[in-house]
């Protein structure tokens, strides 16, 4: 990916230091509570690999064709996501007697 990184012009991300800060986010959530909490943000280091890539769509002139709109299965997922959380959240911070 970083050769046809540079052969575009665009500038190339570090992939060793990438793979060890994502692996390092996913080591995270054997931490105790609430420490493990840390792991979900560990899509971070992705995010500039993926910068890369549409960096590089972008240069090779290559369309890409976004849905602006939801439809209704994807509001029914994303209430059953936010449900999910909430339980999650409910469950970390509720007290056992």
């Amino acid at each position: 990916m970083n050769h046809d990184a540079t052969a575009q012009d665009v500038p190339a991300q570090p992939p060793l230091a990438l793979a060890w800060t994502y692996f390092f986010m996913l080591m995270v959530s054997n931490l105790p509570d609430p420490l493990w909490l840390i792991s979900i943000a560990s899509f971070v280091p992705l995010l500039p690999f993926n910068r890369l890539v549409r960096d590089l769509n972008k240069a090779t002139h290559h369309e890409v064709q976004w849905d602006d709109r939801f439809s209704v299965k994807s509001w029914i997922v994303m209430a059953c996501g936010l449900l999910l959380w909430l339980l999650l959240l409910a469950a970390l911070f509720t007290t056992e007697a």
